[in-house]
């Protein structure tokens, strides 16, 4: 159970999943996320935690990263995407990026996850590191 405290600027509501309201957040992505958002500012969450019976994870032939609760995605465009990923990338602990950055301004965003080696298990077939977009 995470202490919420210690991420003062996320709800566990919005780190939820939205198909079950699980919460199953890694402290390690919240750590991360706490730190991208005291150097760029306020954080759009689009998806935090899925459930594999999410819609989204239920389409995949394997689960995704989410799934881990090592994954989050942050809605954002434009110069304020540019931001974001320049941090993250400086943070040097995401081992998966992912940019999508077509399509209506809402329905961007960057996808960020920490998985660590211990937890590749399963996810052998994502190369990490890696950066891609969709």
């Amino acid at each position: 159970m995470l202490d919420w405290s210690r991420y003062p600027n996320f709800t566990e509501a919005e780190m939820a999943c939205k198909h079950t309201g699980m919460t199953g957040v890694k402290p390690e992505l919240m750590e991360h996320l706490q730190a991208l958002r005291n150097e760029v500012g306020a954080l759009d969450v689009s998806s935090g935690y899925r459930a594999v019976a999410h819609p989204v994870e239920a389409s995949k032939s394997r689960a995704g990263t989410h799934t881990t609760g090592y994954a989050v995605d942050i809605r954002c465009f434009g110069g304020r995407a540019h931001k974001i990923l320049n941090a993250a990338i400086r943070q040097g602990v995401w081992t998966g990026i992912g940019i999508n950055m077509t399509g209506d301004h809402e329905q961007r965003f960057i996808h960020l996850d920490c998985l660590p080696v211990e937890g590749w298990e399963g996810y052998e077939h994502i190369g990490r590191p890696n950066l891609w977009s969709y």
